[in-house]
């Protein structure tokens, strides 16, 4: 499994960028949007809710719902460079999170090895406040 996110089309959509089943991973609604207005789309906000965004593009919709963002019509460069920049959305700071509590991690087991306690502690309250954030931040995606 490659990405987080799944390329779908049906009848109705050129692309359905779906988030992978079984996760808890939502894209962030907001940033999304606001990629989305820079690249021509208009918000329809007497259209839309808290959960589901409409835009349109040259009478043409998306839909951004915090599992799939689906398009009536995309081209396919932009199909891809949307791609990555959903991706980016979704697991840059989550990760960047992970690896540093499993960094520190292993970095509080080595001191405790060398008997340097304060460095220890450090590194596992490091360790704990990573995960916090990474959990904080997939919450509020």
């Amino acid at each position: 499994m490659d990405s987080i996110i799944n390329i779908k089309k049906d009848e109705m959509h050129k692309a359905i960028f779906e988030v992978i089943e079984n996760t808890d991973i939502q894209f962030p609604l907001i940033r999304v949007k606001n990629f989305l207005v820079d690249q021509g789309f208009t918000f329809k906000e007497y259209e839309s809710t808290e959960e589901i965004l409409i835009l349109s593009r040259n009478g043409k919709r998306a839909i951004v719902c915090p599992y799939a963002i689906s398009f009536q019509e995309l081209e396919d460069r932009e199909e891809e460079k949307f791609n990555q920049v959903f991706n980016s959305y979704i697991i840059s700071r989550s990760k960047i999170f992970f690896e540093s509590a499993i960094q520190n991690q292993k970095a509080s087991k080595i001191n405790l090895i060398q008997n340097q306690r304060r460095t220890c502690v450090s590194n596992m309250y490091y360790s704990i406040h990573n995960c916090f954030c990474r959990i904080h931040r997939e919450l509020s995606l």
